[in-house]
């Protein structure tokens, strides 16, 4: 049978993403696998933009992953504050460069990272990421089958930031 443009290129979009499964289930997937994006038209979610793995797309609003996580190392500054003073300090190391605005993901965000884990390039699935709760207090949690919440900051957190860019139409 013969299909038309529209069926077919939505069938080579599934072939691929059944394919990105597959190499992710086998450890093969890497940054460069993704599709690399230009233009809000071809946002989506699980397309790169400049490395960064796209979370979420909102018509010109896209979110950004960065592909640069951040093994904490707080000096003996556990306490929420100091923590949050050394994470604020490393955010830099994190960031991909043209992109601005890096910041710790929200609880909510958390919660799209945990849907598409197994999809984002090299994440640690055992480890402890950073985040903020509702109202916008430091909190760490695995991201593994559900975003777990705890108040301890130890050396091993990751910092794993994200962005939120306007793409134009074309």
């Amino acid at each position: 049978k013969v299909f038309d443009k529209p069926i077919l290129d939505r069938l080579n979009k599934i072939m691929d993403l059944v394919q990105k499964s597959y190499d992710v289930m086998i450890g093969n997937l890497k940054n460069n696998d993704l599709r690399d994006i230009s233009n809000a038209e071809n946002a989506e979610v699980g397309s790169s933009y400049q490395g960064c793995y796209v979370l979420s797309v909102d018509g010109n609003e896209v979110l950004l992953l960065s592909p640069k996580p951040k093994t904490m190392n707080y000096a003996d500054k556990t306490a929420a504050d100091a923590a949050l003073e050394a994470i604020e300090a490393a955010l830099p190391e994190c960031a991909v460069d043209g992109i601005t605005g890096w910041r710790l993901m929200t609880v909510e965000e958390a919660n799209i990272v945990l849907q598409h884990r197994t999809l984002i390039p090299n994440f640690n699935k055992s480890g402890k990421y950073l985040y903020t709760d509702a109202d916008g207090k430091l909190r760490v949690g695995k991201i593994e089958t559900s975003v777990s919440s705890g108040w301890t900051f130890n050396n091993g957190d990751i910092l794993l930031p994200v962005a939120t860019i306007t793409m134009t139409e074309k």
